[in-house]
C-alpha cells in the first residue's frame, strides 16, 4: 500500500503541472514557428487560393481573412528569403486544387525574392530535409507536444509576474500560414542593415524575373488568374531597395501584364515594425485591400505610367505640412558637425490636432566614397528618438525618408527637433526639408 506522502506528493505534483501548463507559456515561438512551415510544405489539402513570397508575404498576409471575402480556401506560402524560382513554383502547384473552377495564385513580388540567393530557397529545403517522424509529430501531433512543452522557472516567474523578457511579439496562424508579428516598441530601422548588405553582394537576377513571366504564362494557360503586388514596407526600406538593388519597378509591372498576370496597386499606408516588416494590424489592412480590389475587380489590367505605384511616400492623412525648401544644394561642410540641427519647434499645433505620426524627407548628396549620414528625429522630455540605420550611396542624390509613431503621453509643451547625424564629418549637401503631421 502507498505511503500517504507519496501519494499527496504526486498528488501535488499533478496539480503543480497542471497550473504550469495553464499559465505559463508553453506556446513556445520556436515549435510553432517548425510547425506552422512543416504545415505550409507537407500538407496533402489542396486550395482555391495560394499566396507566395518571401518573409514579407508570410508575416504580413493572413490568408484566412483574403479567402473568408472571397469565399476561397486558401493558404500562405511565404517563407524566409523565399525566391520565385522552381523550388516554389512547384511547391505552389502541389496545393493548388487545379480541378477547382476559380483558381487564384498571388505573388507578393519584393526586390530580394528576385536574387539568386532567394532563388535557392534554403527555407523550404531545410523544411524539405525534415524527418519523417518530425514532420509526423508537427504535422498531426503538434497539439499535444505543445500542451508538454518544457518551460523555465524564469518563464513561470514572467508569466506569473506579468514582465516583459521580450518585446518581440508573435502570433502563429498555423492552418493558414500567417504569422502575425509586432514590437511593443516599434524599431523601424532594424532590418534596413542586414537588406543593405545583401544588396552589397548580390542584385536582382534577370534571368529570374523572364523565368517568372513565363510560368505567369503557363499558369494562364491551365485556366489559373494570377495576381502580383508589391508587400509595401517602411519608406525608408523602399529608398534602399531603389538605389542600391537594380530593380525597376514599371519595368516588371509591364512585363507581368504582358505575360497575363493581373497587378493590385496598393494605396494605403501601412507600417513597419523593424523597417520591412508589417505589424499584425498593418498585416491585417493589407489583406482586407487586397481580398475587396480582387473582389470589386479593381485590379490594373493594364499599365497606366501615371499611375503611382505602391505610392507610401506621400502620407494620405496628414493634417498639416511644413515644406522647408532650402536653396538647392546648399553646402555643408562635416569638419566638426557630426550632428546639422535642421528643423525645432514646440507641438503646441500637434497635440491640439490630435498628431498621431510625423514623416519627414529630404535629400542628401555625398561625392565622397564613406558616406554616413542618417536622419534622425527626436521629441523631447518624452524620450522619443528614431533614426535611419543605412547610410547613402556616394555620387547620387538619395532621399532619406523617416516616419515616427508620436507618444502617447506627449504633451504641448514637448519639442520635436529634426537633424542630421554625419559620423564620419564628411562634406555633402542637402537639398529640402518636407514634414508632415499625420492625424491618423
Amino acid at each position: 500500500m502507498f505511503n500517504k506522502k507519496v501519494i499527496l506528493t504526486l498528488l501535488l505534483s499533478l496539480i503543480f503541472a497542471v497550473i504550469i501548463a495553464l499559465v505559463t507559456d508553453n506556446k513556445m515561438d520556436d515549435e510553432n514557428y517548425k510547425a506552422l512551415f512543416v504545415h505550409k510544405v507537407f500538407t496533402t489539402e489542396k486550395y482555391n487560393l495560394v499566396i507566395a513570397g518571401d518573409s514579407r508575404v508570410y508575416r504580413g498576409v493572413s490568408a484566412e481573412i483574403i479567402g473568408k471575402k472571397l469565399n476561397l480556401k486558401a493558404l500562405n506560402l511565404g517563407f524566409s528569403s523565399g525566391g520565385h524560382s522552381k523550388l516554389l513554383f512547384d511547391l505552389i502547384d502541389k496545393h493548388l486544387d487545379k480541378k477547382s473552377p476559380n483558381k487564384i495564385i498571388i505573388l507578393g513580388i519584393t526586390p530580394v525574392s528576385l536574387t539568386d540567393r532567394a532563388a535557392n530557397n534554403g527555407h523550404i529545403k531545410r523544411v524539405l530535409n525534415r524527418k519523417k517522424e518530425e514532420v509526423l509529430e508537427y504535422e498531426y501531433l503538434f497539439p499535444v507536444k505543445l500542451f508538454f512543452a518544457p518551460t523555465t522557472p524564469y518563464k513561470i516567474r514572467k508569466k506569473l509576474s506579468n514582465k516583459k523578457y521580450n518585446d518581440y511579439r508573435q502570433e502563429f496562424n498555423i492552418n493558414d500560414g500567417w504569422i502575425a508579428s509586432w514590437y511593443d516598441s516599434p524599431i523601424p530601422y532594424r532590418a534596413l542593415k542586414s537588406y543593405k548588405s545583401q544588396f552589397t553582394k548580390t542584385t536582382v537576377n534577370k534571368k529570374l524575373i523572364q523565368n517568372l513571366y513565363k510560368k505567369v504564362s503557363e499558369w494562364k494557360t491551365e485556366g489559373i488568374t494570377v495576381y502580383g503586388f508589391f508587400p509595401p514596407s517602411s519608406a525608408n526600406m523602399n529608398e534602399l531597395e531603389k538605389n542600391l538593388s537594380g530593380f525597376d519597378n514599371k519595368k516588371f509591372i509591364n512585363g507581368f501584364l504582358n505575360a497575363g498576370g493581373c497587378w493590385i496597386n496598393i494605396e494605403k499606408h501601412y507600417f513597419s515594425f523593424d523597417g520591412s516588416h508589417l505589424e499584425k494590424e498593418s498585416a491585417i489592412r493589407l489583406s482586407n485591400e487586397i481580398a475587396d480590389k480582387i473582389a470589386a475587380d479593381k485590379v490594373i489590367k493594364k499599365y497606366n505610367p501615371n499611375i503611382k505605384i505602391n505610392d507610401i511616400y506621400k502620407p494620405a492623412n496628414y493634417v498639416y505640412k511644413k515644406d522647408i525648401n532650402s536653396p538647392s544644394k546648399i553646402k555643408l561642410f562635416g569638419i566638426n558637425k557630426q550632428e546639422i540641427a535642421l528643423f525645432k519647434e514646440n507641438l503646441k499645433k500637434a497635440k491640439q490636432k490630435n498628431i498621431k505620426k510625423i514623416t519627414i524627407e529630404t535629400f542628401v548628396f555625398y561625392k565622397d566614397s564613406i558616406t554616413g549620414a542618417k536622419l534622425a528625429c527626436k521629441i523631447k522630455n518624452s524620450k522619443a528618438e528614431i533614426n535611419t540605420d543605412y547610410s547613402t550611396v556616394p555620387n547620387r542624390r538619395c532621399k532619406l525618408y523617416l516616419t515616427l509613431n508620436f507618444p502617447e503621453n506627449y504633451s504641448k509643451n514637448d519639442s520635436l527637433e529634426i537633424f542630421l547625424k554625419n559620423p564620419e564629418n564628411k562634406e555633402f549637401y542637402i537639398d529640402s526639408l518636407k514634414i508632415y503631421y499625420i492625424s491618423k
